[in-house]
Parts: structure tokens; sequence; C-alpha cells
């Protein structure tokens, strides 16, 4: 009997011991408000999806879409070729910071401080405020 054999006995093996499922992380209800987007999408079974989220979560990677939707605000991720409405979800990421303006803009927000680059962000992002 080995050292883990012995520990396993000891403290139980926790295969007959039911999961206890955890709360969730975020209780309060996702709504994007009047930052809404709605994203028709074709899963991989040729069904047709809606989704609502904000706006203000879609990000880009390769060729891929994410964004938290409603009503969990848990992230998804979407394939632009499946995604109907293409050139609205488009011009809504179009729309968004960089990855630097928004860094830029949380520095700033988290500390109470400013500069001049921070002003000309807010002017040209008044979401962000």
């Amino acid at each position: 009997m080995g050292l883990f054999d012995l520990l396993r006995m000891l403290l139980g093996s926790g295969a007959d011991s039911a999961r206890v499922p955890r709360a969730p992380s975020n209780p309060v209800p996702f709504d994007p408000g009047n930052y809404a987007i709605s994203v028709e999408y074709e899963n991989f079974r040729g069904e047709q999806k809606t989704f609502l989220g904000d706006w203000r979560s879609l990000r880009t990677r390769r060729h891929h879409i994410s964004l938290s939707v409603a009503p969990t605000g848990q992230r998804i991720t979407l394939s632009q070729d499946r995604i109907q409405n293409l050139a609205e979800v488009a011009a809504a990421v179009a729309r968004l910071p960089t990855g630097q303006q928004r860094r830029m803009m949380a520095f700033h927000k988290n500390r109470g401080t400013t500069s001049p680059l921070y002003e000309s962000l807010l002017e040209s992002f008044p979401e962000w405020r």
C-alpha cells in the first residue's frame, strides 16, 4: 500500500461524495441596457440562434468574435463565417477602443488621474466614462 492509497483511505476517495454546484459568481442578472446588440448566428447544426449582448464587450480574435450575452453575462465565442448580420457586428467592433486605449482609460479611471491623451480618448469614446 502506497502513500497515496493510505491518504485516499483516510480522507476518502471523493468518488462517492456528490458534487455541490457552486453559486454563480455574478448573481446579478446581466442587462446590456442601452448598449444591446443582437447577433444572428447559425450554429453547426444549422439552427438559427439570436444572442443579445453588450456591444462594449465585443472582442475579435483571429476569425472569431466574442461577447458577453444575456441573461447570465457569460462570454461566448462565435465564428465570423456563421454570423448572419456580420456587417452590423463589424460596425460595432469598429466603434470600440483598441486594447491599448482601453488600458489607458482603465488606468486613469481606477486611479482618478487624468492626462491630455485620456481626455481626448474620453471625447472619442463617451460610452466608456
